[in-house]
Protein backbone atom coordinates (compact mmCIF):
# COMPACT_ATOMS: atom_id res chain seq x y z
CA UNK A 1 0.00 0.00 0.00
CA UNK A 2 2.80 2.32 1.01
CA UNK A 3 5.44 3.03 -1.55
CA UNK A 4 9.14 5.13 -0.88
CA UNK A 5 9.80 8.34 1.26
CA UNK A 6 11.07 10.97 -0.27
CA UNK A 7 12.53 13.58 1.68
CA UNK A 8 10.74 16.75 2.03
CA UNK A 9 10.97 20.23 4.25
CA UNK A 10 10.95 19.22 7.76
CA UNK A 11 8.98 21.78 9.86
CA UNK A 12 10.09 21.79 13.71
CA UNK A 13 7.43 21.10 16.25
CA UNK A 14 6.62 23.41 18.86
CA UNK A 15 4.28 23.39 22.02
CA UNK A 16 2.85 26.67 23.05
CA UNK A 17 0.18 26.94 26.04
CA UNK A 18 -3.11 25.14 25.32
CA UNK A 19 -1.36 22.32 24.92
CA UNK A 20 -1.75 23.82 20.56
CA UNK A 21 1.06 22.65 18.45
CA UNK A 22 2.59 24.77 15.64
CA UNK A 23 5.42 24.38 13.32
CA UNK A 24 8.20 26.60 12.39
CA UNK A 25 10.13 27.40 9.76
CA UNK A 26 13.06 25.20 9.01
CA UNK A 27 14.22 26.07 5.50
CA UNK A 28 12.99 28.81 3.24
CA UNK A 29 10.55 26.46 1.28
CA UNK A 30 7.99 25.04 3.95
CA UNK A 31 4.89 22.61 3.43
CA UNK A 32 1.18 25.38 3.63
CA UNK A 33 -2.26 23.94 4.45
CA UNK A 34 -4.64 26.11 1.93
CA UNK A 35 -8.41 26.80 1.70
CA UNK A 36 -9.48 25.71 -2.06
CA UNK A 37 -12.83 25.18 -1.63
CA UNK A 38 -14.38 28.40 -3.33
CA UNK A 39 -15.12 27.67 -7.07
CA UNK A 40 -15.39 24.38 -6.50
CA UNK A 41 -18.96 24.36 -6.05
CA UNK A 42 -18.43 22.70 -2.55
CA UNK A 43 -18.67 25.50 -0.67
CA UNK A 44 -21.55 25.62 2.40
CA UNK A 45 -22.77 27.52 4.91
CA UNK A 46 -25.52 24.86 5.88
CA UNK A 47 -24.98 22.90 8.98
CA UNK A 48 -23.39 19.31 8.62
CA UNK A 49 -23.32 15.78 9.81
CA UNK A 50 -20.54 14.26 7.22
CA UNK A 51 -19.43 14.01 4.13
CA UNK A 52 -18.54 10.46 2.47
CA UNK A 53 -16.82 10.42 -0.88
CA UNK A 54 -18.24 8.01 -3.45
CA UNK A 55 -18.21 7.05 -7.13
CA UNK A 56 -21.62 7.09 -8.13
CA UNK A 57 -21.56 6.85 -11.84
CA UNK A 58 -18.51 4.64 -11.93
CA UNK A 59 -16.78 7.25 -14.00
CA UNK A 60 -13.49 6.56 -11.89
CA UNK A 61 -13.83 10.02 -10.14
CA UNK A 62 -14.49 10.73 -6.33
CA UNK A 63 -18.40 12.43 -5.84
CA UNK A 64 -19.30 13.18 -2.35
CA UNK A 65 -22.39 13.20 -0.87
CA UNK A 66 -22.86 15.68 1.97
CA UNK A 67 -25.07 15.46 5.12
CA UNK A 68 -26.97 18.49 6.16
CA UNK A 69 -28.48 17.49 9.26
CA UNK A 70 -32.32 18.65 8.92
CA UNK A 71 -31.76 20.43 6.05
CA UNK A 72 -31.29 17.07 3.69
CA UNK A 73 -28.48 16.26 2.24
CA UNK A 74 -26.89 16.51 -1.18
CA UNK A 75 -25.04 14.66 -4.05
CA UNK A 76 -22.05 16.07 -6.21
CA UNK A 77 -20.81 14.83 -8.98
CA UNK A 78 -16.73 15.31 -9.83
CA UNK A 79 -16.33 16.95 -13.38
CA UNK A 80 -12.87 16.17 -13.19
CA UNK A 81 -11.72 19.44 -13.76
CA UNK A 82 -12.10 20.73 -10.16
CA UNK A 83 -15.51 21.67 -9.92
CA UNK A 84 -18.09 19.99 -8.40
CA UNK A 85 -21.97 19.87 -9.83
CA UNK A 86 -25.09 19.03 -7.64
CA UNK A 87 -27.05 15.81 -8.95
CA UNK A 88 -30.19 13.69 -7.80
CA UNK A 89 -31.40 17.03 -6.21
CA UNK A 90 -35.11 14.74 -5.57
CA UNK A 91 -33.06 12.57 -3.34
CA UNK A 92 -32.42 13.49 0.48
CA UNK A 93 -34.69 15.75 1.05
CA UNK A 94 -35.40 18.03 3.87
CA UNK A 95 -39.10 16.92 4.48
CA UNK A 96 -40.29 13.36 3.96
CA UNK A 97 -42.60 13.39 1.10
CA UNK A 98 -45.26 11.20 2.02
CA UNK A 99 -45.07 12.74 6.02
CA UNK A 100 -43.83 16.24 5.42
CA UNK A 101 -41.94 15.47 8.70
CA UNK A 102 -38.42 16.19 8.93
CA UNK A 103 -35.20 13.34 9.37
CA UNK A 104 -33.28 14.25 12.04
CA UNK A 105 -30.19 13.00 9.06
CA UNK A 106 -27.01 12.16 10.75
CA UNK A 107 -24.14 9.66 8.79
CA UNK A 108 -24.43 8.10 5.80
CA UNK A 109 -22.65 5.28 3.64
CA UNK A 110 -22.23 3.59 0.54
CA UNK A 111 -22.25 0.01 -0.70
CA UNK A 112 -23.93 -1.67 -3.46
CA UNK A 113 -26.65 -3.66 -1.72
CA UNK A 114 -28.17 -5.37 -4.84
CA UNK A 115 -25.78 -6.53 -6.89
CA UNK A 116 -26.79 -4.25 -9.92
CA UNK A 117 -23.24 -2.71 -9.78
CA UNK A 118 -24.32 0.66 -8.60
CA UNK A 119 -23.67 2.36 -4.97
CA UNK A 120 -26.78 2.68 -2.99
CA UNK A 121 -26.57 4.90 0.17
CA UNK A 122 -28.08 4.12 3.62
CA UNK A 123 -28.77 7.07 6.09
CA UNK A 124 -29.25 6.91 9.71
CA UNK A 125 -31.56 9.33 11.49
CA UNK A 126 -31.45 10.74 14.96
CA UNK A 127 -34.80 11.15 17.30
CA UNK A 128 -34.93 14.38 17.78
CA UNK A 129 -34.34 16.46 21.24
CA UNK A 130 -37.38 14.75 22.76
CA UNK A 131 -36.98 11.42 21.60
CA UNK A 132 -39.89 10.88 19.00
CA UNK A 133 -40.70 7.93 17.53
CA UNK A 134 -39.44 7.67 13.55
CA UNK A 135 -42.37 6.89 11.81
CA UNK A 136 -42.35 9.16 8.46
CA UNK A 137 -38.63 10.48 9.05
CA UNK A 138 -36.89 6.84 9.43
CA UNK A 139 -33.27 5.55 8.43
CA UNK A 140 -33.31 5.53 4.38
CA UNK A 141 -31.78 3.05 2.31
CA UNK A 142 -31.57 5.27 -1.14
CA UNK A 143 -31.40 2.35 -4.10
CA UNK A 144 -29.79 3.99 -7.21
CA UNK A 145 -31.79 1.71 -9.63
CA UNK A 146 -31.58 3.72 -12.51
CA UNK A 147 -28.06 6.02 -13.35
CA UNK A 148 -28.13 8.86 -10.68
CA UNK A 149 -31.59 8.15 -9.66
CA UNK A 150 -32.18 7.40 -6.17
CA UNK A 151 -35.65 6.08 -3.94
CA UNK A 152 -35.71 5.22 -0.69
CA UNK A 153 -36.89 1.55 0.34
CA UNK A 154 -34.80 1.81 3.73
CA UNK A 155 -38.66 0.52 5.57
CA UNK A 156 -39.53 -1.97 2.66
CA UNK A 157 -36.25 -3.52 2.79
CA UNK A 158 -36.32 -4.14 6.86
CA UNK A 159 -34.00 -1.45 7.71
CA UNK A 160 -36.60 1.19 9.40
CA UNK A 161 -35.39 1.77 13.26
CA UNK A 162 -38.13 4.12 14.68
CA UNK A 163 -36.66 4.12 17.74
CA UNK A 164 -33.05 3.70 17.39
CA UNK A 165 -31.54 7.20 18.16
CA UNK A 166 -28.89 6.39 14.90
CA UNK A 167 -25.32 8.18 14.23
CA UNK A 168 -22.80 6.33 12.86
CA UNK A 169 -23.75 3.60 10.15
CA UNK A 170 -21.11 1.06 7.75
CA UNK A 171 -21.96 -1.65 5.73
CA UNK A 172 -19.36 -4.68 6.85
CA UNK A 173 -19.08 -8.40 5.33
CA UNK A 174 -20.32 -10.00 8.64
CA UNK A 175 -20.83 -13.33 7.15
CA UNK A 176 -18.65 -14.08 3.89
CA UNK A 177 -21.16 -13.76 1.12
CA UNK A 178 -21.00 -11.00 -1.45
CA UNK A 179 -23.96 -9.39 -0.24
CA UNK A 180 -23.09 -6.17 1.61
CA UNK A 181 -24.11 -6.10 5.52
CA UNK A 182 -24.88 -3.36 7.37
CA UNK A 183 -24.51 -2.32 11.40
CA UNK A 184 -26.30 0.78 12.48
CA UNK A 185 -24.91 2.62 15.49
CA UNK A 186 -27.44 3.38 17.67
CA UNK A 187 -26.47 5.75 20.77
CA UNK A 188 -27.91 5.80 24.10
CA UNK A 189 -31.28 7.50 24.05
CA UNK A 190 -31.63 10.55 25.64
CA UNK A 191 -33.82 10.51 29.39
CA UNK A 192 -36.91 12.40 28.62
CA UNK A 193 -40.23 11.53 30.40
CA UNK A 194 -42.71 9.20 28.56
CA UNK A 195 -40.26 7.74 25.77
CA UNK A 196 -42.71 5.51 23.97
CA UNK A 197 -39.93 3.18 23.04
CA UNK A 198 -39.05 2.37 26.86
CA UNK A 199 -41.98 1.12 27.23
CA UNK A 200 -42.88 -2.48 25.79
CA UNK A 201 -46.84 -2.50 25.75
CA UNK A 202 -46.03 -0.49 22.97
CA UNK A 203 -44.30 -2.77 20.81
CA UNK A 204 -42.34 -1.26 19.39
CA UNK A 205 -38.40 -2.62 18.51
CA UNK A 206 -35.39 -2.28 20.95
CA UNK A 207 -33.57 1.10 20.86
CA UNK A 208 -29.82 -0.85 20.81
CA UNK A 209 -27.52 -0.61 17.95
CA UNK A 210 -28.04 -3.47 15.32
CA UNK A 211 -26.37 -5.44 12.78
CA UNK A 212 -28.57 -6.22 9.06
CA UNK A 213 -27.74 -9.12 6.92
CA UNK A 214 -28.41 -8.85 3.51
CA UNK A 215 -31.06 -11.47 2.21
CA UNK A 216 -29.44 -11.60 -1.00
CA UNK A 217 -29.94 -8.52 -2.47
CA UNK A 218 -33.45 -7.75 -1.88
CA UNK A 219 -33.82 -6.86 1.53
CA UNK A 220 -32.26 -7.29 5.35
CA UNK A 221 -32.83 -9.09 8.59
CA UNK A 222 -31.91 -8.05 12.09
CA UNK A 223 -29.74 -10.40 13.63
CA UNK A 224 -29.92 -9.50 17.77
CA UNK A 225 -27.20 -11.22 19.98
CA UNK A 226 -24.33 -11.14 17.12
CA UNK A 227 -21.61 -10.32 20.15
CA UNK A 228 -21.92 -6.77 19.57
CA UNK A 229 -22.78 -4.14 22.90
CA UNK A 230 -26.21 -2.50 23.15
CA UNK A 231 -25.61 0.65 21.82
CA UNK A 232 -22.48 2.03 20.26
CA UNK A 233 -21.24 4.63 17.18
CA UNK A 234 -21.86 8.31 18.70
CA UNK A 235 -18.54 9.03 17.50
CA UNK A 236 -18.11 6.61 14.48
CA UNK A 237 -17.80 2.85 13.58
CA UNK A 238 -15.02 1.66 11.09
CA UNK A 239 -14.32 -1.59 9.20
CA UNK A 240 -11.31 -3.24 8.72
CA UNK A 241 -9.50 -6.80 8.66
CA UNK A 242 -7.32 -6.23 11.66
CA UNK A 243 -6.30 -9.41 12.34
CA UNK A 244 -5.96 -10.78 8.32
CA UNK A 245 -7.91 -13.46 8.65
CA UNK A 246 -10.29 -12.17 6.02
CA UNK A 247 -12.93 -11.93 7.90
CA UNK A 248 -14.15 -7.74 8.26
CA UNK A 249 -13.68 -6.70 12.19
CA UNK A 250 -15.59 -3.77 13.34
CA UNK A 251 -13.98 -0.63 15.91
CA UNK A 252 -17.01 1.68 17.35
CA UNK A 253 -16.13 4.40 19.34
CA UNK A 254 -18.32 7.40 21.45
CA UNK A 255 -18.43 8.74 25.25
CA UNK A 256 -17.93 5.17 26.72
CA UNK A 257 -14.17 4.42 24.84
CA UNK A 258 -13.39 2.10 22.05
CA UNK A 259 -14.53 -1.40 21.08
CA UNK A 260 -13.13 -3.55 18.77
CA UNK A 261 -15.12 -6.07 17.70
CA UNK A 262 -13.59 -9.48 16.14
CA UNK A 263 -15.47 -11.21 13.26
CA UNK A 264 -15.68 -14.72 14.42
CA UNK A 265 -15.11 -16.13 10.33
CA UNK A 266 -19.71 -15.31 10.22
CA UNK A 267 -21.11 -16.63 13.49
CA UNK A 268 -21.00 -13.66 15.34
CA UNK A 269 -18.28 -10.91 16.74
CA UNK A 270 -16.25 -11.35 19.95
CA UNK A 271 -15.34 -7.72 21.70
CA UNK A 272 -11.68 -7.94 22.15
CA UNK A 273 -10.72 -4.17 23.14
CA UNK A 274 -9.35 -5.30 26.69
CA UNK A 275 -6.76 -7.84 25.18
CA UNK A 276 -5.83 -5.11 23.01
CA UNK A 277 -5.33 -2.12 25.69
CA UNK A 278 -8.64 -0.55 25.25
CA UNK A 279 -9.37 1.56 28.17
CA UNK A 280 -13.46 2.98 28.62
CA UNK A 281 -11.87 6.73 28.13
CA UNK A 282 -13.64 8.67 25.48
CA UNK A 283 -12.85 8.54 22.42
CA UNK A 284 -13.89 11.17 19.68
CA UNK A 285 -12.70 10.15 16.54
CA UNK A 286 -10.88 6.87 14.71
CA UNK A 287 -9.91 5.97 11.65
CA UNK A 288 -7.53 2.77 10.23
CA UNK A 289 -4.61 3.26 8.19
CA UNK A 290 -1.15 2.05 7.72
CA UNK A 291 0.93 4.44 9.16
CA UNK A 292 4.59 2.67 9.04
CA UNK A 293 3.85 0.97 5.46
CA UNK A 294 4.28 -2.71 6.97
CA UNK A 295 1.03 -3.72 5.36
CA UNK A 296 -1.00 -3.62 8.86
CA UNK A 297 -3.79 -1.27 9.45
CA UNK A 298 -3.14 1.27 12.44
CA UNK A 299 -5.47 3.34 14.46
CA UNK A 300 -5.32 6.95 14.73
CA UNK A 301 -7.69 8.53 17.53
CA UNK A 302 -8.92 11.56 18.88
CA UNK A 303 -9.83 12.82 22.15
CA UNK A 304 -10.67 15.79 24.35
CA UNK A 305 -6.86 15.38 25.41
CA UNK A 306 -5.11 14.48 22.38
CA UNK A 307 -4.48 12.97 18.87
CA UNK A 308 -2.68 9.56 18.80
CA UNK A 309 -2.18 6.26 16.65
CA UNK A 310 -1.37 2.82 18.07
CA UNK A 311 0.73 0.33 15.58
CA UNK A 312 -1.28 -2.98 14.31
CA UNK A 313 1.40 -5.58 15.44
CA UNK A 314 0.32 -8.18 13.30
CA UNK A 315 -2.83 -8.54 14.88
CA UNK A 316 -2.36 -6.67 18.22
CA UNK A 317 -2.66 -2.86 18.72
CA UNK A 318 0.32 -1.62 20.60
CA UNK A 319 0.48 1.17 22.97
CA UNK A 320 -1.49 4.76 22.37
CA UNK A 321 1.94 7.13 21.13
CA UNK A 322 0.97 10.57 21.74
CA UNK A 323 1.03 12.40 18.57
CA UNK A 324 0.37 16.16 20.10
CA UNK A 325 -1.99 17.42 23.19
CA UNK A 326 -4.57 19.07 22.46
CA UNK A 327 -7.72 20.88 24.56
CA UNK A 328 -10.80 19.43 22.15
CA UNK A 329 -9.74 17.00 19.74
CA UNK A 330 -13.21 16.08 17.73
CA UNK A 331 -12.48 13.89 14.69
CA UNK A 332 -9.10 12.87 12.56
CA UNK A 333 -8.66 11.71 9.16
CA UNK A 334 -6.00 9.91 7.14
CA UNK A 335 -4.24 10.99 3.50
CA UNK A 336 -1.11 11.57 2.01
CA UNK A 337 -1.66 14.85 1.58
CA UNK A 338 2.22 16.13 0.80
CA UNK A 339 2.68 12.84 -1.73
CA UNK A 340 5.43 11.34 -0.17
CA UNK A 341 3.79 7.96 0.41
CA UNK A 342 2.63 8.10 3.70
CA UNK A 343 -0.61 8.96 5.26
CA UNK A 344 -1.11 12.39 7.11
CA UNK A 345 -3.11 13.39 9.85
CA UNK A 346 -5.61 15.69 9.87
CA UNK A 347 -6.44 16.71 13.26
CA UNK A 348 -9.97 18.85 13.65
CA UNK A 349 -10.65 20.52 16.94
CA UNK A 350 -13.28 21.79 18.19
CA UNK A 351 -15.01 23.19 21.21
CA UNK A 352 -19.08 23.04 21.31
CA UNK A 353 -19.79 24.05 24.46
CA UNK A 354 -18.46 27.63 23.49
CA UNK A 355 -19.18 27.21 19.62
CA UNK A 356 -15.53 28.90 18.56
CA UNK A 357 -13.17 26.89 16.11
CA UNK A 358 -10.02 26.58 17.59
CA UNK A 359 -6.76 25.75 15.15
CA UNK A 360 -6.40 22.54 13.70
CA UNK A 361 -3.10 21.09 12.27
CA UNK A 362 -2.49 18.53 9.01
CA UNK A 363 0.79 16.40 10.72
CA UNK A 364 2.75 14.99 8.08
CA UNK A 365 3.83 11.49 8.67
CA UNK A 366 7.88 11.09 7.66
CA UNK A 367 8.79 7.65 8.76
CA UNK A 368 6.52 8.10 12.34
CA UNK A 369 7.85 11.58 12.73
CA UNK A 370 4.64 14.21 12.76
CA UNK A 371 5.35 17.57 11.93
CA UNK A 372 2.45 20.21 12.62
CA UNK A 373 0.90 22.55 9.47
CA UNK A 374 -1.52 25.18 11.10
CA UNK A 375 -5.07 24.77 8.58
CA UNK A 376 -6.43 28.16 8.00
CA UNK A 377 -8.88 28.92 10.94
CA UNK A 378 -13.10 30.04 10.11
CA UNK A 379 -15.83 30.38 12.15
CA UNK A 380 -17.97 27.64 13.11
CA UNK A 381 -17.53 24.73 15.54
CA UNK A 382 -15.39 22.28 13.86
CA UNK A 383 -17.76 18.79 13.24
CA UNK A 384 -16.15 16.43 10.87
CA UNK A 385 -13.16 15.67 8.16
CA UNK A 386 -12.94 13.25 5.43
CA UNK A 387 -9.85 12.70 3.14
CA UNK A 388 -10.56 13.35 -0.35
CA UNK A 389 -8.91 13.07 -3.68
CA UNK A 390 -11.09 14.59 -6.07
CA UNK A 391 -8.46 15.34 -8.68
CA UNK A 392 -7.00 12.17 -8.79
CA UNK A 393 -3.41 13.10 -8.04
CA UNK A 394 -2.95 10.95 -5.40
CA UNK A 395 -2.55 13.12 -3.20
CA UNK A 396 -5.07 13.75 -0.42
CA UNK A 397 -7.27 17.02 0.08
CA UNK A 398 -9.49 17.16 3.69
CA UNK A 399 -12.94 18.18 3.40
CA UNK A 400 -13.59 20.03 6.79
CA UNK A 401 -16.72 20.72 7.71
CA UNK A 402 -16.90 23.36 10.24
CA UNK A 403 -21.12 23.45 11.45
CA UNK A 404 -21.89 22.09 13.99
CA UNK A 405 -26.28 23.03 14.49
CA UNK A 406 -24.67 26.47 13.02
CA UNK A 407 -23.99 28.07 9.89
CA UNK A 408 -20.43 28.65 9.18
CA UNK A 409 -18.30 27.57 5.70
CA UNK A 410 -17.20 24.24 4.93
CA UNK A 411 -13.31 24.41 4.06
CA UNK A 412 -11.48 22.02 1.37
CA UNK A 413 -7.66 21.35 2.72
CA UNK A 414 -4.37 20.96 0.60
CA UNK A 415 -0.75 21.08 1.45
CA UNK A 416 1.24 23.11 -0.95
CA UNK A 417 4.97 23.78 -0.90
CA UNK A 418 5.86 27.85 -1.06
Amino acid sequence: MRTSIRSGPVLAVVLVAGGIVAPSSASAATWQAVDTIAGTGLASTLETFGAVPVDYNGDGREDVLFGHHDQGARLFRNEGNGTYTRVAAAAWPKLDPVSGLNPDRHECAWADVDGDGRPDAYCGAGRTGNNVVKTGMDNELWLQRNPGVFTDVGTQWGLGDVCGRTWAVTFINANGDRWPDLYVGNIRPRAVPNDPCANPANGFPDRFAKLFLNTGGTGFRYVPNAGLAQYGGQAGAEVTDFNHDGWQDLLTCGGDGMHLYRNDAGRGFTDVSAANGFGTTGVSGAKFGDLNGDGWADLVTSSNKQFGYRLNNQGRFGPLVQIAATTGGRAVALGDADGNGTLDVYALNANIAQVKNPQDFIYRNVGLHFTAVPVPNTSGTGDAVTALDGNNDHRAEFLVLNAYETTAPAQRIQLVLR
